[in-house]
Formats: C-alpha cells, structure tokens, sequence
C-alpha cells in the first residue's frame, strides 16, 4: 500500500508544484528498471483495467452499431492501450538521448526516461476516464498539461542551456507527438482493425 501511497504524492506534487518535483526528481538516481516496475507498471495496470471496465462492460459507439461491450473488446482495448503508453514512452525516450547531443543536452537515458515518464503524468492519471469510453478524448486533451511538465522539467533533467532550451523543446515535442501517432496507428491496426 505505501508504493501507492508514494506514487499518488508523486502525482500530486507533479500536478501542484512541478518546478519543485523535478528538482527532487533530478537527484533521485534510479534506474530504468526501477521507475518503470514503481511508476510505469502500475499506471499500465490501471489503464488496462480502465479500458476492460470501458470496453468490456460500459460498452463504446462503434459505428452505426451502436454502444457495444464485450469482453474480446475489452480485451483489445486493453492491450492496445497499455502498448501504447508503454511503448511511446521507451521509444520517446530513446530518440531523445539521441538528439540530444544535436543540442548539447545530456543523452542519459536514465534521465530522458524519468523526463518522459514523469512529464506523461498527467495522460497517465486521465486513463481512469477511459472506464467511460465516451471520455477517452479527455486523455489527450491531458496531454496539454503533459507539455507544461516536459517543459519545466527539460533543463533539469537534460542539462540543456537556455539558449537551446526552446529549439530542445519543440524537438522533443515533435518527437513525441511523432512516436505517439506512429504507434497508435501501428498497434490499431494490428489489434483493433
């Protein structure tokens, strides 16, 4: 119960006071491993079960059937959510350490991660809402709050100068907006199509 404990403080400290969050999160030294098993994981496991109550028993409009739920459908959204969230997370990662010397930014890929990771926090915790599919546009629109958090936690985590830091920013954006797409559009049509 405490590591839930611990992960809501993080959320809400994220969500009020972003500048002082990062600061905390900058020095902390865990590990990919680490922050994906006690951050990453469970907020997969609470979209997977968002979207089997949403898909599987609430029901979605698909189409011109109407509102539909079945388990095989909440089965699919399921996976192909916590896919996503899981997938454009590393990805993102990765292609930031990769630009970043273009931008004479720290490529650690310790630190890119929690920068991804934590700056999703606001995504991440809008998936509950997906137990009302009809709600599933409030996660992205989520996603607004999620560039603020990349933004105030950019120079902290990647070491990048002021005089970068918006060129760095909007590469990065493009980045994940990029991967993002990219792999909805790939997973849709492997599971959902």
């Amino acid at each position: 119960m405490k590591r839930y404990t611990t992960i809501f403080a993080r959320v809400k400290r994220l969500m009020l006071s972003p500048v002082k969050e990062w600061k905390v999160i900058a020095e902390e030294k865990r590990t990919v491993p680490e922050i994906f098993v006690s951050f990453l994981l469970p907020f997969s496991l609470l979209t997977i079960l968002a979207c089997y109550i949403g898909y599987g028993i609430v029901g979605s409009k698909q189409d011109m059937f109407g509102l539909i739920a079945s388990a095989k459908l909440g089965y699919l959204y399921a996976l192909y959510y916590a896919i996503l969230l899981i997938a454009s997370i590393f990805i993102s990662a990765l292609a930031i350490s990769f630009i970043a010397p273009f931008f004479k930014a720290n490529n650690n890929i310790n630190s890119n991660f929690r920068l991804v990771v934590y700056s999703f926090t606001p995504s991440m915790s809008a998936t509950i809402l997906l137990i009302i599919p009809a709600l599933s546009p409030v996660v992205l629109i989520a996603g607004l709050y999620n560039l603020l958090l990349l933004y105030t936690g950019l120079k902290r985590m990647t070491g990048v100068t002021a005089e970068r830091k918006w060129g760095f920013f909007f590469a990065v954006v493009g980045i994940l907006v990029f991967v993002f797409f990219a792999i909805a559009k790939i997973l849709y049509r492997i599971i959902l199509d």
